[in-house]
C-alpha cells in the first residue's frame, strides 16, 4: 500500500472485543467460507460479457454460493436507491460508463453479505453525485446489519469522513492515527 489515508467502519460501537471477535471468526474458518466473509472492491472493477442481471447472478454459480438465493427484489430497490430504474438490469455490461461498473460490482458484493468490505479506492475514478451514490450505499449496508467491518483505502479523504470511527494516514510506511 502506498501513502494514503485509511478508515476503519466497524457496526456498532467499536472496540477490541469486535476486531478480535471479527478476526477469530475469521482466522478459524475454513478458505471457502472465509472468502463468504470478507470481499474486496477494487479501484477497477472486473464485469464479464453479458448484461448487469448476468453479472449480479454470477456469484450464485460459485461453490460457495450455491445455496443462496439471488434477490432480484433487494437490487431493484438497490438500483432505485442509485436513481436507476429496473432496466438497468438489462444494459450491457460492456457499455457501462466506469462509475456504473463500480456501482454494478458493489452491488455483486453487497448482495452477499460479507462481514468485512475492504476497499481500494473505489471512488477514485466516479464523478461526484456518483461517488455520493456508491458512499450512501456503504452507509445503508453498514447500518443494515452487524456486526459489519469496513476497511477503505483512499488519497481522497472527503469521501469517508462521513464513515469514518477510524481513520489513520499512512506516508512513508509510516501509519499514523488521526483524531
Amino acid at each position: 500500500m502506498s501513502s494514503g489515508d485509511v478508515c476503519l467502519q466497524s457496526a456498532g460501537e467499536p472496540n477490541s472485543r469486535t476486531y478480535h471477535d471479527t478476526y477469530h471468526s475469521i482466522h478459524n474458518t475454513a478458505p471457502i467460507q472465509w472468502r463468504t466473509q470478507v470481499a474486496l472492491l477494487a479501484q477497477h472493477p472486473q464485469l464479464l460479457e453479458g448484461s448487469v442481471l448476468d453479472n449480479l447472478q454470477m456469484p450464485y454459480r460459485l461453490q460457495a454460493h450455491q445455496q443462496r438465493r439471488f434477490d432480484r427484489e433487494w437490487h431493484i430497490a438497490q438500483l432505485a436507491h442509485l436513481e436507476r430504474g429496473a432496466d438497468f438490469l438489462h444494459q450491457a455490461a460492456t457499455h457501462l460508463s466506469g462509475g456504473e461498473r463500480q456501482l454494478v460490482n458493489t452491488l455483486r458484493l453487497l448482495q452477499l453479505r460479507p462481514r468485512v468490505l475492504l476497499l481500494d479506492e473505489p471512488t477514485a475514478a466516479l464523478d461526484g453525485e456518483t461517488s455520493a451514490q456508491l458512499v450512501q450505499l456503504l452507509i445503508n449496508w453498514l447500518r443494515a446489519d452487524t456486526p459489519r467491518t469496513l476497511l477503505w483505502v483512499t488519497h481522497d479523504t472527503q469521501d469517508i469522513m462521513p464513515l469514518a470511527d477510524n481513520h489513520w494516514h499512512m506516508q512513508a510506511g509510516v501509519l499514523t492515527e488521526l483524531s
